[in-house]
């Protein structure tokens, strides 16, 4: 069952784009909410890009993350992995739509 979910998810997040939404999940299927689930986001490094994920984070799924930073070789990126607790498909895609609207998410996964 984890591979379908991840199949899923992957096939949401690679048509995601800035502006768009993420449509047609098949999250509500695959998980029982509420759950823990891990986003992963890369952005520009060097611009607070773990505060800025924070800050809009903080007030649609609250609670005490624990993110974990990791610079790109060439340290121009990082990524930011957290686990947050999600409610519904709705709330994971509300989540995806407002972090990659921040002008220095690249991707998120």
């Amino acid at each position: 069952m984890a591979e379908n979910t991840s199949i899923k998810h992957t096939h949401c997040l690679r048509s995601h784009r800035r502006g768009s939404t993420c449509k047609n999940t098949k999250f509500d299927e695959y998980l029982d909410f509420p759950c823990p689930f891990t986003f992963k986001i890369m952005g520009l490094a060097n611009v607070n890009l773990t505060d800025q994920i924070l800050e809009k984070l903080q007030p649609i799924a609250p609670g005490d993350y624990a993110p974990k930073v990791k610079p790109s070789s060439k340290g121009n990126y990082e990524s930011v992995t957290l686990v947050a607790t999600v409610t519904s498909k709705e709330h994971i895609e509300e989540i995806y739509n407002v972090i990659s609207n921040i002008d220095d998410v690249r991707h998120m996964l």
